[in-house]
């Protein structure tokens, strides 16, 4: 039941953005009674913070599957491809929108930011440890580099949700790669 209270969240999410999802939405959406749907979330607020675990979840999952320890190097380039799939599809998308909604709920503020804070501890730590294997050791750097290409991608999957061309995005994508290369060449050589 979870399942489905979880897809039907992304979906409305994705169609309607946080505001206009409604809990009797997301009910109606996964052919559920708002009483079965209230036996596990008795808000919006705690169906929005379990729909983001849940995609964080599946997005560790997926980055486990993708990413196998023999090919480090050949990782760190791949990181920008597997990021932005989680966070342009319809799960990273919904995470956006919830994550944006958090400045007008308090409650949402409160909930919210240990489970982010979960996610973005668990994805530097993979980061710093590939990075370490390829010799990279300048871990301010190594942060200040994840925060910024995090950033920009989550920039770049709102402008995909507000419907900017997808070339212009794809441009973008390619000069991050691009940055990416180049930082690592820099920080190999010792210079930062």
């Amino acid at each position: 039941m979870r399942r489905k209270l979880f897809d039907a969240s992304i979906s409305c999410l994705h169609e309607h953005g946080y505001s206009a999802t409604t809990t009797a939405m997301v009910a109606e959406r996964a052919g559920v009674s708002r009483g079965a749907m209230a036996h596990h979330f008795s808000t919006k607020t705690e169906l929005m913070v379990a729909v983001v675990e849940d995609v964080f979840e599946r997005d560790l999952q997926f980055y486990r599957t993708h990413l196998e320890p023999e090919a480090v190097r050949d990782h760190m380039a791949r990181l920008i491809d597997l990021a932005w799939k989680a966070i342009s599809g319809e799960g990273g998308q919904a995470v956006l929108h919830i994550m944006l909604a958090m400045q007008g709920d308090p409650e949402l503020r409160s909930r919210l930011p240990p489970v982010i804070e979960r996610m973005s501890t668990y994805g530097r730590e993979l980061i710093r440890a590939m990075a370490r294997a390829t010799g990279l050791k300048n871990r301010a750097m190594i942060d200040a580099s994840v925060t910024l290409h995090l950033a920009a991608l989550r920039g770049l999957a709102i402008e995909a949700i507000i419907g900017t061309d997808r070339r212009s995005i794809q441009g973008a994508l390619k000069l991050l790669h691009t940055y990416l290369a180049h930082l690592q060449n820099i920080l190999a050589a010792g210079e930062h």
